[in-house]
């Protein structure tokens, strides 16, 4: 079984390019035992990566255009962009995958 710990430190590592290619920072990396988050900040961006135990993580994303936060689902369908992961990947193929896709939303303008 998969720890809030392990999903705080492939997180960090995944979405490291945050911080190398957008300018983002770590405003926040909590960890409540069975529930953690991570929120990348940046002029113009603020991501969080959310994690229940049990579940499957989940980001949300808000451009400095954008109202409130929207799930990274949201913004990719948005983008014409489809989000497939399958069911049966570990955690951290499925942080990977997201951070894939949150790349390529942000690289394609984040419309």
């Amino acid at each position: 079984m998969s720890t809030t710990a392990e999903f705080q430190r492939i997180v960090v590592s995944e979405f490291d390019f945050l911080i190398r290619e957008f300018g983002c920072t770590i405003e926040r990396n909590v960890n409540y035992g069975r529930e953690a988050y991570i929120v990348f900040k940046g002029k113009d961006l603020t991501v969080t990566v959310n994690y229940e135990l049990g579940g499957e993580p989940w980001v949300k994303v808000k451009s400095s255009g954008d109202a409130k936060e929207v799930s990274l689902i949201r913004a990719l369908h948005k983008s014409g962009i489809e989000m497939r992961v399958a069911a049966d990947q570990s955690l951290k193929g499925l942080i990977e995958k997201q951070a894939d896709l949150l790349r390529t939303w942000l690289m394609i303008g984040a419309k």
